[in-house]
């Protein structure tokens, strides 16, 4: 998958130090927990929105919901859909169930949740659903410059 190149060049050139684990495919965060050793909240779940033509890439804690309602009042819009699974490959290079939470890669505004800072590492996939990356928050933070606004259920 495109993403994970993608995603693991941006980290090298930005000197950003990530850790890879491989494991087997899950699919729910209670098996990501079982098997790549991470705790529910450590996990990124990044979801690809449309809104009035232009995409914007949500991050929540993996076990967490977006909001649609308080994505809807941030972007000013009742116009707001998921994209649909060709659009995220269009977009992302990769699946859904395997987006990355990195909205400057694809050109995309980026949403995330403060609560995601609660963790020091935030681990997420980038294409693969056998790869996990992990990267600390704040070097996250720092390359992405998200809009933090409370996102979630």
């Amino acid at each position: 998958m495109r993403a994970f190149e993608e995603v693991t060049g941006f980290l090298d050139d930005q000197g950003v130090a990530y850790r890879v684990l491989e494991h087997e495919p899950y699919s729910t965060t209670e098996e990501a927990g079982q098997r790549a050793g991470i705790r529910p909240r450590q996990g990124a779940k990044s979801m690809l929105f449309s809104s009035l033509g232009e995409h914007v890439l949500a991050v929540v804690p993996a076990d967490q919901r977006v909001s649609y309602k308080k994505m809807r009042k941030i972007l000013g819009t009742s116009n707001l859909r998921l994209a649909s699974p060709e659009e995220v490959m269009d977009t992302m290079g990769c699946e859904v169930g395997t987006c990355h939470p990195f909205g400057n890669l694809i050109g995309a505004r980026t949403l995330v949740d403060p609560s995601m800072g609660d963790e020091s590492e935030i681990v997420f996939n980038a294409g693969y659903n056998t790869r996990s990356l992990f990267v600390a928050y704040v070097d996250y933070e720092r390359i992405v410059s998200p809009e933090l606004h409370d996102i979630k259920n």
